[in-house]
C-alpha cells in the first residue's frame, strides 16, 4: 500500500496553504509512472517530505508582486523547488549511508544504491521539467546554477571529512552550497518570475540565503542536543560520518590543547562510544550557545535585508520565518 501525502507545514504559511497543496497534488501526480516498483518508491519519497519551507518561499516571493505571476506558472515554480530539494536528499542519504530520513527508512535502504542513484536521477530531471515549465530563461538559468552549486556544496563537504581543523569561513562555503543556494534560489526565482523590481530581486536572494544559513546552523546544532524521536536520526549523525560542523569548530578554537580529542579526530571513523563521547563534551561546551547566537545574528541579518521588500501581510510571513528557524527542534 503507497504512503498517503499530505500537506505537513507551519502555521505561519497557513495564509498559502491551497498554494501548498496544489504543490503537494503536483509531486503526487508525478509519484504515478510505468513501472511499479518506481511508482511506489517515488510515492515513499514524496510522502516523506518536510515542512515545504523552500516551495512556500517560492510561492510567497512571487505573490509579492501582486497577481503579476501566473498561477500553474507559481505552483510549477515552487514544485521545482521542493522536488530539486528531495531529489539531493535521496543522493545525500545513499552518500552518508543514511538508515532513516525524518523517522522513515531511507530509500538506498528499502532498495538498493543504484536503484536509489537512478531515482534520485528521475527526481533532478522532473524539477528540471517543472522549472522549464515557467516558460522563464532566467528561472531556469538560476535552477540550473543552483544545482550546479549544490552539487559543488557536497563535494566540498566530502573532501572535507574527518577535517576536524577546518576554518569557519569553510563552513559557510559548504552549508551555503549545502542548503542556503537553494532558500536563495527559491526567493530569487519567485521574485523573478512576478517580474518584481530589480532591488526586491537582489534584497530577497539575500533574505534567502541568509535564513538557509541560519537554517543549517540550527540543524548541525541539534545533531549534538536534539532530540532522536524529533531529529527522526541519531543524534551525532554528521560526526558519524565525518562531517564537521560549526559546534566542533568553535569547540576545537575553544580547547585548542585538548589532546583527546585531537587523538580521536585523526581522520578515521569513530565508533559509537567516541561519537557519544564527543557529542557529550560538545553538548556541555559554550560551542552550542555560540552557534546558536550566530544563527541568531543571521537571522536578524535576513530580517533586515526586508526593509528593501514592500510591507505587507506576506513580507511579514517573511519576517517571521527567521524566528521559527532559531527556535525550531527539528
Amino acid at each position: 500500500m503507497k504512503p498517503t501525502v499530505a500537506v505537513q507545514t507551519l502555521p505561519l504559511f497557513d495564509p498559502i496553504a491551497d498554494d501548498l497543496e496544489a504543490v503537494v497534488e503536483k509531486m503526487r501526480r508525478a509519484a504515478r509512472v510505468d513501472l511499479e516498483l518506481l511508482d511506489t518508491a517515488l510515492a515513499h519519497v514524496v510522502a516523506s517530505g518536510g515542512k515545504l519551507v523552500r516551495p512556500a518561499l517560492a510561492i510567497v516571493t512571487a505573490r509579492l508582486a501582486g497577481e503579476a505571476a501566473d498561477y500553474e506558472k507559481m505552483i510549477s515554480l515552487a514544485a521545482s523547488v521542493e522536488m530539486l530539494h528531495t531529489a539531493t536528499l535521496v543522493h545525500d542519504d545513499m552518500i552518508d549511508q543514511a538508515a532513516k530520513r525524518r523517522g522513515n527508512p531511507t530509500l538506498h535502504t528499502i532498495l538498493n544504491p543504484a536503484s536509489a542513484v537512478l531515482l534520485g536521477d528521475y527526481l533532478f530531471a522532473q524539477a528540471a521539467e517543472w522549472a522549464a515549465e515557467t516558460d522563464n530563461v532566467r528561472v531556469v538559468r538560476i535552477f540550473a546554477d543552483t544545482l550546479m552549486i549544490i552539487v559543488s556544496g557536497e563535494l566540498r563537504q566530502m573532501w572535507a571529512q574527518w577535517d576536524w581543523n577546518r576554518a569557519r569561513e569553510d563552513y559557510m562555503n559548504r552549508i551555503f552550497g549545502k542548503t542556503a543556494a537553494l532558500f536563495a534560489a527559491a526567493c530569487e526565482t519567485g521574485a523573478v518570475l512576478a517580474g518584481a523590481a530589480e532591488p526586491v530581486v537582489r534584497a530577497l536572494r539575500e533574505y534567502g540565503r541568509l535564513v538557509g544559513l541560519a537554517f543549517q546552523i540550527v540543524d548541525d546544532v541539534l545533531d549534538y542536543v536534539g532530540d532522536e524521536s524529533h531529529l527522526g536520526k541519531p543524534v551525532g549523525s554528521d560526526l558519524r560520518g565525518g562531517n564537521i560542523t560549526l559546534p566542533l569548530i568553535l569547540y576545537v578554537e575553544t580547547f585548542a590543547d585538548d589532546h583527546w580529542l585531537a587523538d580521536l579526530l585523526d581522520g578515521r571513523r569513530l565508533s559509537d562510544e567516541e561519537v557519544q563521547e564527543i557529542v557529550a563534551h560538545v553538548a556541555a561546551s559554550g560551542a552550542i550557545e555560540a552557534s546558536l547566537q550566530e544563527a541568531q545574528r543571521l537571522a536578524a541579518e535576513a530580517k533586515a535585508v526586508l526593509q528593501h521588500v514592500p510591507p505587507g501581510p506576506l513580507t511579514d510571513i517573511l519576517r517571521a520565518l527567521p524566528d521559527y528557524v532559531v527556535r525550531r527542534q527539528r
